[in-house]
């Protein structure tokens, strides 16, 4: 797995330097323990939902004619369904239909639904770190940092220097809980060849327990009966691509 494989879901939001430096060994376990526990995760079953709140920042080197997005991500995923929810789109899927609404345009994308790979794409995006990964970078820093008045691990891992011109990676800078190893931030720079210059991701939530109901059809939020946009897409177009 390389190292631009977990750009999706990981995190690092300006990271305050401190001096407090502890052993790599220690570092390094506390997240690959974090990494396997999560890389173990399955699909929910029956009533589970899992809850995942991140907020990601992709910084482009042209940012003259591309400036900085940002966007603020709900992803609810039960064992037929997956939301995913941002202001400026909302994506609602099961195991017969998908659709995408893009508030911007004003339209509604309805397609045939490709849930179990999307399941496992976000399954993979949400373990990111694996053993392949350590294996590919080396650690520059392992340190504590304080952030709002409380210690965090700081680990800093950079490609070997004959893997970054095909990784297009040039750091990996992880925030994360001292105590387990629970990943809060992430901040992955890229080689200037690379269309990004960085990207942020800032994980906010992240439930395996989610109390939440998810069996109502998706078609229900979107079409009544007649397979009409409901009121709440008034002055929408409905896409059919099915």
């Amino acid at each position: 797995m390389k190292c631009n494989s977990l750009i999706a879901i990981l995190l690092v939001l300006g990271i305050p330097v401190s001096k407090a430096q502890f052993p790599g060994k220690e570092c390094l376990k506390k997240v690959r323990q974090y990494a396997q526990k999560i890389n173990q995760m399955d699909f929910p079953e029956d009533n589970e939902v899992y809850f995942i709140h991140y907020a990601q920042e992709v910084v482009m080197w042209d940012s003259l004619h591309y400036p900085t997005t940002r966007a603020d991500v709900k992803l609810l995923m039960s064992k037929d369904q997956i939301h995913t929810i941002t202001d400026e789109i909302e994506m609602y899927q099961d195991v017969r239909d998908a659709f995408l609404i893009i508030h911007s345009k004003k339209m509604v994308i309805w397609n045939s639904s490709t849930i179990r790979a999307d399941k496992e794409k976000k399954l993979k995006e949400l373990a990111g770190l694996s053993d392949t990964l350590f294996d590919l970078c080396r650690i520059k820093i392992c340190q504590k940092v304080p952030v709002k008045n409380r210690e965090m691990g700081q680990l800093l891992m950079i490609p070997e220097e004959e893997l970054k011109a095909s990784l297009n990676v040039r750091s990996l800078n992880l925030l994360y809980e001292p105590e387990d190893g629970r990943i809060q931030k992430v901040e992955v720079e890229y080689t200037p060849d690379f269309d990004y210059q960085k990207t942020i991701t800032t994980y906010k939530t992240i439930d395996f327990n989610y109390k939440a109901k998810m069996n109502k059809p998706v078609m229900a939020r979107i079409l009544n009966k007649k397979q009409e946009l409901l009121p709440a897409y008034q002055g929408y177009q409905l896409v059919d691509n099915r």
